[in-house]
């Protein structure tokens, strides 16, 4: 992950094909992998939203890339003024 702040690989599988990498204060998340767009259907995205969930991320907040459109993740926020 080549951004100037500290990270933590918080998951990664068994054959490392995918990550979950965060910040310390949980404000920030990468959910990567090496098949998501091909095992989109299957639900492995939504799998590792779930996990990252776990270890206490606000998934609300994902951005999904436009590579993955049409796979189902959590709505963001709406920005209050």
């Amino acid at each position: 992950v080549p951004v100037p702040i500290p990270y933590l690989i918080v998951y990664v599988d068994e054959a490392y094909e995918e990550a979950i990498i965060g910040v310390p204060d949980r404000s920030y998340l990468w959910v990567m992998g090496r098949c998501l767009r091909k095992n989109a259907k299957e639900g492995r995205l939504q799998a590792l939203l779930d996990e990252a969930e776990r270890l206490g991320y606000d998934v609300k907040k994902a951005v999904q890339p436009a590579e993955l459109e049409g796979v189902k993740t959590p709505e963001p926020p709406v920005a209050q003024k």
